[in-house]
């Protein structure tokens, strides 16, 4: 079993690993100095609460504890795992071997890089100077000018009653719209979508789709907030274009998908998609082409497996997605999925 002495040596020569350790365990704004590296506690503000001096002892100062939390002493980098995991010393030692990818076992090599760590490299490099947007929620009461009932549009494209009222889909007597309202991951109403009745909507100068509410959506992932839970236990994440099959999907007992609704996909999106750490299925309408699907799944630069359906045996009608006709040509579709490579 690696010593504590020789495993903060390494450390202490690889400050690199002590970044990495730090975000393991939730730690932000991680920052290296000339003779230190400062950061959060996990899911902590104060930005310099802890404090890691860059000596080959890697002694260690926790600001903003509470009186509770002062039950640990906090010498150094190790009983600083201790303290964050709530963990023994024995235990902390492995924790720390195990993520920085260190030899415990007496030869003190280190191994290849963690794949875990280099996806975390990469990810963070990927969002670093995208600036994240901040919802302005809409007060509940703006769905009470809408009449909550389900539409017979929606009925007639095969979604349920049942899907429409989980969805709460309405009607605006007035535009003569099916809406929708759309909520982001925390479950805030953020603006309302409404699709028009009217047949001859072209001739009319109507837009198809029309947003209530002059809010930014792009960031968006429909389905986040309705299927929170059951995305979290995901094996992997359906992505689809409409919100309509996000529906449709969750009245066939399908709730790991969301939707990006739209054909193009945003930083934003894909950053969110990226953070859920888990492979994706793009499932795009069939009038995308296989050579517009792999433009959108180059975006995920090879941090997560991406796989996409393609309609090879003619399954699907013109502009149909692939949950439009029935769970088992959906079925069909998933089990020929397509590995996207470069």
């Amino acid at each position: 079993m690696i010593s504590g002495i020789e495993l903060k040596r390494i450390l202490y020569s690889s400050p690199n690993l002590i970044k990495d350790l730090l975000s393991s365990m939730g730690c932000q704004h991680i920052k290296k100095t000339r003779d230190r590296i400062t950061s959060t506690r996990p899911n902590g503000d104060n930005k310099n609460s802890v404090n890691i001096f860059l000596t080959e002892t890697l002694n260690v100062k926790v600001y903003t504890r509470t009186e509770f939390e002062n039950r640990y002493e906090i010498q150094d980098i190790i009983t600083l795992t201790q303290y964050f995991l709530d963990c023994s010393l024995f235990e902390a030692t492995n924790y720390i071997c195990k993520v920085c990818n260190i030899d415990n076992s007496g030869d003190y090599v280190r191994r290849e890089e963690n794949p875990t760590i280099s996806f975390l490299r990469k990810y963070k490099r990927l969002i670093r100077n995208e600036e994240e947007i901040v919802d302005t929620p809409l007060d509940e009461s703006v769905l009470n000018q809408f009449i909550h009932a389900p539409c017979k549009i929606f009925t007639d494209d095969n979604i349920s009653i049942l899907a429409q009222e989980y969805f709460e889909v309405g009607y605006d007597l007035l535009e003569n719209r099916v809406i929708f309202p759309i909520r982001n991951e925390k479950g805030e109403l953020v603006t309302v979508k409404g699709r028009t009745l009217a047949e001859n909507y072209k001739l009319l100068g109507l837009p198809k789709y029309y947003v209530y509410y002059d809010t930014q959506t792009n960031h968006i992932l429909y389905g986040s907030w309705q299927n929170k839970e059951e995305l979290k236990k995901a094996e992997y994440i359906l992505v689809f274009e409409s919100e309509k099959s996000v529906m449709k999907c969750w009245q066939y007992g399908i709730y790991n998908c969301v939707a990006i609704c739209k054909k193009s996909i945003s930083k934003q999106q894909i950053r969110k998609l990226l953070s859920m750490g888990k492979p994706i299925i793009l499932c795009y309408d069939s009038d995308v082409s296989e050579k517009e699907i792999k433009i959108i799944a180059r975006n995920f630069k090879n941090l997560i497996p991406v796989y996409y359906t393609l309609d090879t045996f003619g399954l699907l009608g013109e502009k149909t997605a692939p949950i439009d006709i029935d769970l088992e040509t959906f079925n069909v579709l998933i089990e020929n999925k397509i590995e996207y490579k470069e």
